[in-house]
């Protein structure tokens, strides 16, 4: 093995099936840490677009319990992580779910006193666990703010269930001491 070699984040297993040691190996039981706090991986779900499959690990920390979704998707070949907590709804501006189900979502909103920009919108399929078979359908707008740093989900899930959560981009480098789970 040259010394490069060591630096690879794909091992491979005694049957002969490789596994990731990066952030993106993290299952249901593993453990993260994030800026000086311990997360436990509470499961790791599926989303599908197109044929395009992106992930989310649902984290729960271990010092006060607050529940948070670390996102991984690639487009045109670059990555993307972001880092979500649920936002109550009553933070969103009035009207925005009702256009939101009509299918006509502001260009432009202002939630907590930032204005953040739709970047795009799509419906894709949502797997509950990477191995599920049921999946359900969801409607998804994006917004960023104009640092492009901060980020706004709104979610559809059937005819008037909504959900919002609000975050920031990140770096899988931000993540640390990974133990992988089962």
């Amino acid at each position: 093995m040259n010394f490069l070699g060591i630096f690879k984040k794909k091992k491979e297993k005694p049957d002969g099936k490789s596994f990731d040691l990066g952030l993106q190996g993290l299952k249901a039981g593993g453990f993260v840490d994030y800026q000086l706090q311990s997360y436990q991986v509470e499961k790791k779900s599926l989303y599908e677009e197109d044929g395009e499959r992106s992930f989310e690990w649902h984290l729960v920390s271990q010092t006060d319990s607050k529940h948070r979704f670390l996102s991984y998707e690639k487009d045109d070949g670059v990555e993307y992580w972001h880092l979500t907590e649920k936002l109550a709804l009553k933070h969103l501006p009035q009207g925005l779910l009702d256009a939101c189900g009509r299918d006509d979502a502001p260009q432009e909103i202002e939630v907590e006193g930032e204005r953040y920009f739709l970047q795009y919108s799509g419906a894709c399929y949502f797997y509950e666990t990477e191995d599920s078979i049921d999946r359900d359908e969801m409607i998804y707008w994006h917004y960023e703010d104009g640092d492009e740093e901060k980020l706004i989900q709104i979610e559809q899930w059937g005819e008037q269930e909504f959900e919002a959560y609000h975050g920031k981009y990140v770096e899988d480098t931000d993540f640390y001491n990974i133990i992988q789970g089962s």
